[in-house]
């Protein structure tokens, strides 16, 4: 809650009546200081990269630029296949999850690396098929 009050060489004015609003959160913030609309969607792509507007705040992207720059990747590493990616906003989970058929996910056998851009591994074995993907959530 809050009120208002002015005051300049003319005198004080009276205080408002008490008006409720809220905070933005980082993410609704991060969307207002690109002057975008705060109720854009998660998804919404206006520089028509592919990469949905929670994803470019999620890894750090330019919301108004075509931009891959810091998009995660994938490699095979010796026995592992591993995903390294820019983990920048403290307030959002990210976690690396495998699966060998695209159906079934499990962050179980993934060592999930640490620091601002974590390598998340996890052992090839004699899996014909197997798949990372990044799953981020506020």
């Amino acid at each position: 809650d809050y009120r208002v009050r002015a005051w300049n060489a003319a005198g004080d004015s009276l205080y408002s009546s008490t008006s409720k609003t809220r905070t933005f959160n980082p993410y609704e913030q991060w969307k207002a200081d690109w002057n975008l609309p705060v109720t854009l969607l998660d998804n919404d792509d206006a520089d028509a990269d592919g990469i949905g507007l929670f994803l470019e705040y999620a890894f750090g992207l330019h919301p108004r630029v075509s931009d891959r720059s810091n998009m995660p990747s994938a490699n095979i590493l010796g026995s592992v296949l591993a995903m390294t990616y820019a983990k920048v906003r403290p307030e959002l989970s990210y976690l690396v999850e495998a699966s060998t058929d695209l159906t079934d996910w499990s962050s179980t056998a993934v060592n999930q690396g640490s620091g601002s851009y974590p390598t998340a591994w996890t052992p090839v074995g004699s899996s014909r098929n197997l798949f990372l993907r990044l799953r981020v959530t506020e």
